[in-house]
């Protein structure tokens, strides 16, 4: 046997035999003996030049160490466990959206996420009718995940697909007249009736009335110009944006609201059903609402009731009396 060995690996020779060791971050390892003892030597001693040099690159900017993300279900784990992502709104639709994807993509390499791979999902949806709308939100959502570790820095930008294949064949959203709701309300009973004029009047959003409580409501509340308003505060931790809003109150929302809060406190829920309880999750709005235009022969568009107001209604005149501090410049927040 030859005694060319590499540097940082010793010998020592003992009743004929050579025995290796390795020198690896200042100590001497033993590695064994003969060929394979060698071998080994100067593969601890390669792997531990290979970690120093790395080390040394990533401290002066030259390079990024390995990427930790490398599987999709790496990926999904990361994003669903982070502290913003949890605590932003709609995450309980994103566990919705992932459930699918996980169904499919399962535990599979990053690189294999592109054009082709994606299309796939249109036909795996099970016994059950998929539409291009829940497709596209899971592909958003896909994207979304990777956008999110590559902001991070946590996956390799070369895995990033070339792009994210959405169908976008949404039909337009139908833009409810009063006619039509006042028809859409006579299809509602009591209860429910009180929840769709709130979101015809305030074109408040359903998590939002469902949500609401008495201590947001403040009505005949005297300032100090002499007016007197009427108006609805959501906080931050009510929005979609996380900001304070301040919805003012119509005179038929305002019928309703001081019905509802009768022999209620603070932390009573303005809006219950027949049962007297929370109408809970968003959907069971969503369901509600699709019977009633069902019954009423309108036609049923996503958050129907509560966009017809979003542009025009549920915003304060420029010369509302209310406080500036809590007004934007353009009369709303």
């Amino acid at each position: 046997m030859g005694r060319e060995r590499m540097k940082g690996v010793s010998t020592m020779q003992r009743d004929g035999r050579i025995y290796f060791y390795a020198y690896v971050g200042g100590k001497r390892l033993y590695c064994g003996e003969g060929k394979q003892g060698k071998e080994l030597a100067e593969a601890r001693r390669s792997e531990y030049l290979s970690r120093r040099y790395k080390s040394r690159q990533s401290k002066v900017g030259i390079v990024i160490d390995e990427f930790p993300i490398n599987t999709f279900k790496q990926l999904h784990a990361r994003y669903f466990t982070d502290p913003d992502v949890m605590a932003s709104p709609g995450y309980e639709r994103k566990c919705h959206l992932l459930a699918h994807l996980v169904s499919y993509f399962k535990d599979r390499p990053l690189s294999q996420f592109e054009r082709d791979d994606q299309s796939a999902l249109e036909r795996t949806g099970g016994l059950r009718l998929r539409s291009s709308g829940e497709i596209d939100m899971e592909i958003k959502l896909l994207r979304t995940m990777f956008r999110h570790a590559l902001k991070s820095k946590k996956i390799n930008p070369q895995v990033l697909p070339g792009e994210f294949v959405t169908l976008d064949e949404y039909p337009a959203r139908p833009l409810i007249s009063g006619h039509d709701f006042e028809k859409i309300v006579e299809q509602a009973d009591v209860n429910f009736k009180d929840v769709l004029i709130c979101g015809f009047e305030s074109a408040m959003r359903s998590a939002e009335i469902t949500n609401l409580k008495v201590a947001h409501v403040h009505l005949n509340v005297k300032h100090i110009s002499g007016d007197t308003l009427d108006y609805i505060e959501l906080p931050k931790s009510m929005t979609k944006g996380k900001v304070k809003r301040l919805i003012p109150v119509s005179a038929r929302l305002k019928e309703v609201l001081v019905r509802r809060m009768q022999g209620k406190t603070g932390d009573d829920f303005v809006f219950t059903n027949g049962n007297g309880k929370n109408y809970g999750r968003s959907t069971h709005v969503t369901t509600l609402m699709q019977s009633c235009c069902a019954r009423a022969k309108i036609p049923y568009g996503d958050k129907i009731f509560q966009r017809r107001g979003r542009a025009g209604r549920g915003r304060f005149p420029q010369s509302a009396a209310y406080p500036n501090d809590t007004v934007g410049r353009d009369g709303v927040l």
